[in-house]
């Protein structure tokens, strides 16, 4: 694997890959008993941590939130509440809005979280969301 990859968009252009077999760790041996599945399944584990959703930071942040807006939405049957979560270490802060509906009149509802790397203002034509300040 590379280390930093190019982004290829034209699937066309992308080279024959051949997945890794499970069964064989990184020494190349095959894996044949359950005895030996704990050390491959830490060297995937590994691999998932450093080249797809990477690592828990190890460091003390503190998360602050802020409320932006509360305001009833969609025809009166939705609250529409706009949030600002930042999080801090040491002199570096990243901050991010969050979007919730929640129906009107309801004190408990359950909730779907979905990631969104378009920008909230892409999740419905409401005119009051928030646009993003970073580059989408």
């Amino acid at each position: 694997m590379t280390e930093n990859p190019e982004v290829i968009y034209d699937e066309s252009l992308v080279p024959t890959y051949t997945l890794p077999d499970l069964l064989t760790d990184e020494s190349g041996a095959a894996v044949t008993t359950a005895e030996q599945w704990p050390a491959r399944r830490a060297e995937i584990l590994e691999l998932y941590r450093r080249y797809i959703f990477g690592r828990v930071p190890s460091m003390d942040v503190t998360v602050e939130h802020e409320i932006v807006e509360s305001a009833s939405a969609l025809n009166d049957l939705a609250q529409r509440h706009q949030l600002r979560v930042t999080i801090r270490h040491q002199d570096r802060a990243h901050s991010f809005d969050v979007l919730i509906y929640t129906p009107q009149g309801v004190s408990s509802a359950p909730a779907f979280v979905g990631l969104n790397f378009q920008g909230n203002h892409s999740v419905h034509a409401d005119p009051a969301i928030i646009l993003p300040r970073a580059w989408m």
